[in-house]
């Protein structure tokens, strides 16, 4: 009887096989059964916060511009960048006006009377309440608290009348709080119902607001997130105290989605917001070749085309090579791999090829290089030993091997695109040329690379950015000065460590990359403006009077030929000092599956999920095909189980007969 039963298990054992494999789902989601409208996507991070006031680091900005609707934002598919009106009801209105006897650079903002945030706990009866100016204002308040160390704070201090002021006021308030024992009232936010003097609040949904000099750049300043609308009650109710999130994790949205969840190092789930302005519209024109690669396709209808984004934070190269290559990611965005998988001498690699994935290249508004510490005693006061370490390092090579395809050489701090960007050839100290290096070295007393004063050879330190597969690029850079006789030694360090070290200036050469936050020379030029020096942007702490008088000039002037002139000889005294060793600059590169449209990377990288589209129907059929389980995976488990149940059912045998148990 015992072996009749056992014999009956295996059998029925062997017969679930080809229902248990047809039953595998390798998919990471479960299904895509309920993933109409949905897009997948990865970051290798979390981001810093989604307080709008205090994002600093690019996936704050990535995730936060689809959260926060803006005052102005960019036009999706015109170049160079243009802005248009999204809060307001116009486009911006920039002028200059007496009051008092004083002049002011105004800035009028009449924002639109049908803007909604989400609805929240915060709001009476949870139920999201209209958007006015008063919100705009508090968030341009927000940028005056220190405590928050809010990124647009340098865009208003000392050019706005009464921010400083207000500034100090706040923190007043902060420390009257923390020495306060029993308090019926808030004193911060008692201290935010103070008006600043730069700001003229006309109506519910107007306002101007003032500057003591020309400074064109605002308009762009209000088309990021730092100074997006925020509901003042609901910074407040999100304290982080008595079991509440804090603001910085429970944003409340008035863009196109808000935020579902955010469980860390996991993954981020936007939903379309259903509070968001009803007349936003993919664009209804472009230019021909817009239209032939099919960015027109979705014109007029209403915006965001997506119902959700699922973002996972995956940090190593090959798990997002792996899901993207089974369909399970629906594009693939590579800002941190110095190389891939996906990618052979510059091409797409044969799978990718076959599986229909689009590439699609832009090149973004940034650059990167090396700081160099004007202040250090061997390399501050050293022009020549600067130019030579510049010269010896071979660009081409390092893009060739570490970023083929993907980058161009950098000639000055302005990328294409931007008026100002100094053209390929135009710096003198960017080609590589060791000969050249080694006779400067030796003018700078460095002959062979050896102190003509110690009889020492020179040794420098680059700080960089640590990450996985960075050695083989630190060996580069550890070779390319060795030629010269040069010996450098590179440390890696987390990313809030870099910057710590930025900010104390406790370095001699240091990993630097600046992204634009707004399309405009000044935002780069500013980087070495001597009077900088006591902000995070000036970390070369670089001196030119030259230099500062033609900033002052460029400053508030409009683009044309005179302005592009003076950003020629800005660009031609930075090639001649060196305070940066220029590297590259950076081509945005995304990998879109076939179903996933229309793909236009913007160089800013704000606000771009609400305008893409994903066909689930095909997504789903190939991601089946592709994970399909092959035939020979049956056979050989099927034969793995029967060899299995023939040896249990012998040895079972054999154990009886040694046992003397009889069959039953």
């Amino acid at each position: 009887m015992l072996m009749r039963k056992f014999s009956r298990h295996i059998l029925s054992t062997v017969l679930l096989i080809p229902a248990f494999v047809c039953g595998c789902n390798n998919n990471p989601y479960g299904s895509f059964a309920d993933a109409n409208g949905v897009l997948y996507t990865t970051l290798e991070e979390n981001p810093d916060t989604l307080d709008p006031a205090r994002a600093f680091d690019i996936n704050s900005f990535l995730i936060g511009s689809n959260i926060y609707d803006t005052v102005y934002e960019y036009h999706y598919l015109k170049r160079p960048l243009q802005l248009k009106p999204s809060m307001a009801t116009a486009p911006p209105d920039l002028f200059e006006q007496t009051i008092d006897g004083r002049r002011f650079y105004t800035l009028r903002v009449q924002l639109r009377t049908d803007l909604y945030f989400q609805d929240d706990a915060c709001f009476p009866g949870g139920r999201g309440r209209n958007i006015n100016i008063d919100d705009l204002i508090f968030a341009v308040k927000r940028a005056a608290d220190r405590s928050l160390a809010p990124f647009a704070r340098p865009f208003f201090m000392d050019r706005m009348p009464g921010f400083r002021a207000f500034g100090d006021r706040l923190a007043r308030a902060y420390q009257e709080r923390e020495q306060a024992v029993t308090s019926q009232s808030d004193p911060v936010r008692a201290a935010y119902r103070h008006d600043i003097k730069g700001i003229r609040r006309l109506n519910e949904y107007a306002a101007e607001f003032l500057f003591t000099e020309t400074f064109p750049q605002i308009q762009y300043v209000f088309a990021m997130i730092s100074t997006a609308p925020v509901p003042a009650e609901c910074v407040f109710y999100y304290h982080g105290r008595d079991g509440r999130a804090s603001f910085n994790r429970h944003p409340v949205a008035s863009g196109p989605f808000y935020l579902k969840e955010w469980t860390d190092n996991h993954r981020l789930i936007l939903e379309r917001n259903p509070a968001y302005r009803k007349d936003d519209f993919y664009p209804q024109s472009g230019s021909a070749a817009d239209e032939a690669a099919g960015l027109l396709k979705p014109a007029g209808q209403s915006l965001p085309l997506l119902r959700a984004v699922h973002i996972r934070i995956i940090k190593r190269g090959p798990p997002k090579w792996a899901l993207f290559g089974q369909g399970y990611l629906d594009m693939y965005s590579n800002r941190l791999d110095l190389r891939d998988r996906l990618m052979q001498s510059g091409q797409l690699s044969e799978q990718y090829r076959e599986q229909g994935v689009r590439r699609f290249q832009e090149i973004e508004f940034a650059t990167f290089g090396w700081s160099v510490n004007m202040n250090d005693p061997v390399l501050g006061s050293n022009r020549p030993l600067r130019q030579a370490i510049s010269l010896a390092v071979d660009r081409d090579e390092m893009i060739r091997l570490f970023l083929p395809d993907r980058a161009v050489i950098a000639d000055g701090p302005i990328p294409p695109g931007i008026d100002g960007h100094a053209p390929r050839g135009s710096n003198p100290y960017v080609d590589y040329n060791p000969e050249r290096a080694r006779a400067l070295l030796a003018r700078a007393g460095y002959p062979d690379g050896i102190d003509a004063r110690t009889g020492k050879r020179l040794q420098l330190t680059l700080y960089d950015r640590a990450a996985e597969g960075r050695a083989a690029i630190y060996k580069f850079y550890i070779q390319q000065l060795e030629q010269i006789g040069v010996q450098l030694r590179v440390e890696p360090f987390d990313f809030p460590t870099l910057v710590e070290k930025k900010r104390q200036k406790d370095f001699q050469l240091i990993h630097w990359g600046w992204g634009a936050d707004y399309p405009d020379a000044q935002n780069f030029m500013q980087l070495f403006y001597g009077p900088n020096i006591t902000t995070p942007y000036n970390e070369f702490s670089f001196q030119n009077d030259d230099f500062d008088a033609l900033y002052e000039r460029i400053y508030g002037m409009q683009a044309g030929p005179q302005r592009e002139q003076l950003l020629t000889r800005m660009n031609s005294i930075l090639a001649q000092e060196v305070p940066v060793i220029y590297l590259y600059h950076r081509e945005s590169q995304v990998l879109a599956h076939r179903w996933l449209a229309p793909m236009r990377p913007s160089p800013m990288h704000f606000n771009e999920f609400k305008y893409w589209q994903v066909d689930a129907k095909e997504r789903a059929s190939a991601t089946t095909e592709w994970n399909r389980v092959p035939t020979v995976t049956y056979v050989l488990l099927i034969i793995t189980m029967l060899v299995t149940a023939l040896v249990i059912f012998i040895s079972l045998r054999q154990w009886r007969s040694r046992n003397g148990v009889r069959p039953a």
